[in-house]
């Protein structure tokens, strides 16, 4: 996998800033200047790559030069195909085409790219553009970030999904992109998701991530159901989840500790295992509630499974929940384990949303709804059973909440000073041994030669070797001696390769983050 891909997210956005006030009057009594606006800001929601054509993304067309920020994410959705991906912009010096992936290799997955920071001239499109090698197997979206102001300065506002841009450093020059997923908010009416799947279950295992909202639905509600309503997840008004099964001998029925419209404005996980025999409740990783000594077969007939909404075995009725919900599974036979469900609740605050992804999908659930869609009413089921049972989205939800996976920073307040003199040898990785992250700034001296581009390759991952793609050039025969920067951003304990053809790199300086 190319190493300039990071972690996950989706649809970056933020709004342009706006001017500053006049500054205060100076000693000639006169007022200061006015503070300078934000710059260009756009983004573009997932677009689906309809033919193998190139497709741009999103594109901006700056009124002042400056420096921009410039992120993509692309989305391979059943099948693994190549990837191009590429930002098209005009510096002063004229034309670049400053390159992430290139006829990549990318199997099916959410891949975000490491952000680029452009330089732009006044009047000129920057453009993210994708192309994909197979039709309709790919989504991308893309967002650029800038200000008229260098170096980049760019007020932080909060981006669908749980991410952030953040500024850190002296004077905000620095920037961190937080990234987290997604969640998908339910009205309590009539907002579901419904499932294809209507084996009549009598084993297995359900996860939900859960944020919930006060519970102000006067019918008792309903998070998980299966076998029409015989096996469910129940929740009464103002009070705990309940699983509960109906079975012809011995009936389960167990009960939450706590309430669940006490734990609000905080994103919680529950499984649910069960057997002919047993009933058990996790909440948050550990076990809650327990019941054993159940007999007899289920008395539901199969029924499509859904999660939010759904007939209710313990109140009666029907009803949905009134909460976000994110990653959704189910495991036909399958129990899980103590250890199994302690570390589904861990890894969500040490992974990344495309790496808890794949460890959830590693443990071959029958289900599974990430539901980290943005647009559609349809959830993608990453489970072992495929496309067949993908799940729609009903009644009144909203997509892009922001969800349980990923953390936030710990921000420096007084982050260190930055340092310069760094030397980056061309061919030799350069790793960042700083306990944080940094913004890494090389200078680049190009000397193109008659018949021979210069050219900068540059790679950036977790180990010495990251695959490197052609960055930046300046064509054959054109003038010597031009001099630019590239601006890196390098996680702590990472690697720069950065090699120059027919260029030199200057001493480097580093911004902590």
């Amino acid at each position: 996998m190319p190493t300039n891909i990071i972690q996950p997210g989706t649809g970056l956005q933020g709004p342009a800033g706006s001017a500053g006030a006049a500054g205060p009057a100076g000693a000639d009594g006169t007022a200061g200047p006015t503070g300078q606006a934000g710059g260009a800001v756009t983004s573009a929601t997932e677009t689906e790559l309809a033919t193998v054509n190139p497709t741009t993304v999103a594109t901006t067309t700056p009124a002042a030069a400056g420096t921009f920020l410039v992120g993509c994410r692309v989305r391979v959705v059943t099948a693994a195909t190549v990837v191009t991906a590429h930002i098209t912009y005009t510096d002063a010096t004229g034309a670049q085409t400053s390159t992430w992936l290139n006829l990549d290799p990318l199997g099916i997955g959410s891949y975000d790219l490491a952000p680029v920071v452009i330089a732009s001239a006044a009047g000129q499109a920057i453009s993210v553009v994708v192309t994909a090698g197979t039709a309709n197997q790919v989504y991308a979206s893309a967002a650029i970030w800038g200000t008229a102001s260098s170096p980049l300065e760019i007020v932080t506002s909060s981006i669908v999904g749980g991410q952030q841009l953040v500024p850190v450093g002296p004077g905000g020059s620095g920037l961190k992109i937080v990234s987290g997923g997604f969640g998908v908010l339910f009205d309590g009416f009539t907002a579901q998701l419904v499932t294809p799947y209507n084996v009549q279950v009598t084993a297995g295992s359900v996860m939900f991530w859960a944020n919930p909202l006060t519970d102000s639905t006067a019918n008792p509600s309903v998070i998980w159901t299966a076998n029409n309503g015989a096996y469910d997840a129940a929740l009464l008004p103002g009070g705990p989840i309940s699983p509960q099964t109906q079975q012809a001998t011995v009936s389960g029925s167990i009960s939450d500790t706590v309430n669940f419209n006490t734990l609000t404005a905080s994103w919680h996980l529950w499984v649910i295992t069960f057997t002919a025999a047993t009933l058990n409740l996790y909440r948050d990783g550990a076990l809650v509630a327990s019941q054993s000594g159940l007999s007899g077969a289920p008395t539901g007939a199969g029924a499509q499974m859904t999660f939010g909404f759904g007939v209710n075995g313990v109140g009666g009725g029907t009803g949905g929940i009134q909460a976000a919900l994110a990653h959704c599974a189910f495991w036909d036979t399958t129990v899980l384990t103590p250890t199994e469900v302690a570390a589904i609740y861990a890894n969500a605050s040490s992974m990344t949303e495309s790496a808890y992804e794949s460890y959830i999908v590693g443990l071959a659930p029958t289900l599974y709804y990430p539901m980290q869609e943005n647009t559609g009413t349809v959830a993608t089921n990453k489970g072992t059973t495929g496309a067949t049972n993908n799940a729609n989205y009903g009644g009144n939800y909203i997509l892009g909440m922001p969800g349980p996976i990923g953390g936030q920073p710990t921000l420096q307040t007084s982050p260190p000073a930055p340092t310069g003199g760094i030397v980056i040898t061309s061919g030799t990785a350069y790793q960042n041994t700083a306990p944080y992250d940094v913004f890494l700034r090389i200078p680049v001296t190009y000397n193109p030669l008659s018949g021979a581009a210069a050219t900068l390759d540059v790679g950036v991952g977790p180990t010495a070797t990251p695959a490197q793609a052609v960055e930046d050039s300046q064509p054959a025969a054109s003038t010597a001696g031009v001099i630019r920067t590239k601006d890196l951003y390098l996680p702590a304990g990472w690697y720069a390769l950065v090699t120059a053809t027919n260029a030199t790199l200057g001493l480097a300086s580093s911004q902590p983050v």
